[in-house]
């Protein structure tokens, strides 16, 4: 799910994800896209690199619907919706 964020993130942008793989140092397309597709292996580092390479914040790569004005987030483990507070 959070590929598909990524990718629709990167066409806004006019980036592939060819190029976002490149920006963030990985040595192969297919070992970014296997890195983003499996939640367990992403760790706060990858999504800050992802999110600066993209130039939005590591939250709208979570978002399930960025259309809205007030997105939702949804975890990538169990798929629930998280709240997030700022303070």
């Amino acid at each position: 799910m959070i590929a598909l964020i990524i990718k629709e993130i990167a066409q806004e942008k006019g980036m592939t994800l060819k190029d976002i793989c490149d920006k963030c140092g990985y040595k192969s397309l297919p070992s970014f896209y296997r890195q983003v597709n499996n939640p367990e292996n992403i760790n706060m580092k990858t999504l800050l690199r992802i999110a600066n390479t993209l130039g939005c914040e590591v939250g709208e790569l979570f978002a399930s619907n960025r259309k809205t004005a007030k997105p939702t987030f949804v975890c990538p483990h169990c798929g629930k919706e998280l709240h997030i507070k700022i303070e």
